[in-house]
């Protein structure tokens, strides 16, 4: 272990942990970064706990390093010798979290999976907050997946069943919405469920001028059509996000509306193939993954949040923070969909769909089009000035603080 990894009991820390962190991409990893940064900014040495699991493709990630000036410490999920590769996860997993609460010195240990959760307290730490991304039941649900076997089916009951253990077992339980503190009800948690909003980065993601995106955009090779509407989706590229909707949409929504995707995921190519047999091809951009998506944000010009089930949405904050007008379905269990746009939003910052079905969805879409620019600017302000008022990752900071009753430091 380096010496800028090595625990220091002088200090107070706070202990950040997922499944995955930095170089993979999503809200969960962005949030662990930005609570980082929050917590240092407090005077807590924040230390990210997390597993060496590489991206597809790539070699597995070092076991310490330091990200943004924060220590990351990674256990060795694939390891060496004859134990089955999850038992060796465990083992290596146990062991890096009982060493830190050992030490005495961790405040707080604050969990964003399932997993993580379930090994920290078995390795005796405390306090944590488990702050749920998720709930596994409702979120990863075989109706939400373009196709989903048996094999799916098994790994969906194991995590279910992981997830309720390991909400048994935490400390203290948050959720980022109402809705999800129903779903942990409904799944038949009878705990205390504390509710806290994320933050979102307002630096990182801002507007800029309808006149000065429209010439970027196209400088940037994104369009070549001086004219187009850009509607953006952003996440990962799997059913339950309804990008397939968004596609559908498209074909019969505004002639001059160009949609972009930016992330990837098992059901990119189908999502290819979907736009070539409505020979979308030249209207469709795939961006793939990047670490640059305020890039896109701050150069669309509408946000389709087209998500059949979202537990909260931290692309929709970063929209909001980008100044973008915004489409999504409205959450009904008639329809199937299960968001949580209505905790982060009401009518004045988006166009609520009635049903996820793309004859409406391209409806509300044309709409947007076709709005005047004193009305366009009007919304994208309102959107802007929401944000800047209600999400904040140092609030978030402090509120976990608060649900381990935490006391200030001296």
């Amino acid at each position: 272990m380096s010496q800028s990894t090595a625990v220091d009991e002088k200090k107070n820390s706070v202990i950040l942990t997922s499944n995955l962190f930095s170089p993979h991409i999503g809200g969960v990893e962005n949030s662990l970064l930005y609570l980082a940064k929050a917590y240092q900014e407090m005077g807590y040495e924040p230390r990210i706990l997390t597993s060496n699991i590489p991206r597809a493709g790539q070699a597995p990630l070092a076991l310490s390093e330091s990200v943004n000036g924060t220590a990351v410490e990674r256990y060795d999920a694939q390891g060496k010798g004859m134990a089955p590769t999850v038992l060796r996860s465990f083992n290596n997993a146990l062991k890096l979290y009982r060493r830190h609460s050992e030490t005495n010195n961790a405040r707080l240990f604050v969990c964003r999976y399932h997993y993580n959760q379930l090994i920290a307290s078995l390795a005796g730490a405390k306090p944590t907050v488990y702050l749920v991304p998720g709930v596994i039941k409702f979120q990863n649900a075989p109706k939400y997946q373009q196709s989903a076997g048996l094999r799916y089916r098994l790994r969906w009951y194991y995590h279910h069943f992981m997830q309720l253990a390991a909400l048994k077992r935490a400390t203290h339980v948050a959720v980022f919405s109402k809705n999800m503190a129903a779903q942990l009800r409904q799944i038949g948690f009878k705990g205390t469920i504390h509710l806290t909003k994320p933050g979102v980065d307002l630096e990182r993601f801002k507007p800029l001028p309808s006149e000065e995106k429209r010439e970027r955009r196209i400088d940037l090779g994104l369009t070549a059509n001086p004219n187009a509407h850009v509607f953006l989706c952003v996440g990962r590229c799997v059913g339950v996000k309804g990008f397939h909707l968004a596609i559908d949409a498209l074909a019969t929504g505004p002639e001059n509306g160009e949609l972009w995707i930016v992330g990837d995921g098992a059901d990119m190519a189908e999502l290819k193939e979907q736009s070539r047999k409505l020979q979308l091809e030249h209207r469709i951009k795939f961006i793939g993954a990047t670490q640059t998506t305020e890039t896109y944000y701050s150069l669309a010009d509408t946000f389709v949040h087209s998500s059949l089930y979202e537990p909260l949405g931290q692309t929709v904050l970063e929209a909001l923070a980008s100044g973008l007008p915004i489409i999504a379905f409205e959450a009904d269990d008639a329809t199937g969909v299960n968001t949580a746009s209505r905790d982060l939003m009401n009518d004045s910052h988006c166009v609520f769909v009635a049903e996820p079905a793309p004859v409406s969805l391209a409806n509300a879409m044309r709409d947007m089009a076709a709005l005047d620019q004193v009305s366009y600017e009007s919304r994208s302000a309102l959107n802007r000035k929401h944000a800047e008022a209600t999400f904040s990752w140092q609030k978030l900071a402090q509120d976990l603080l608060a649900i381990a009753n935490v006391k200030d430091l001296p």
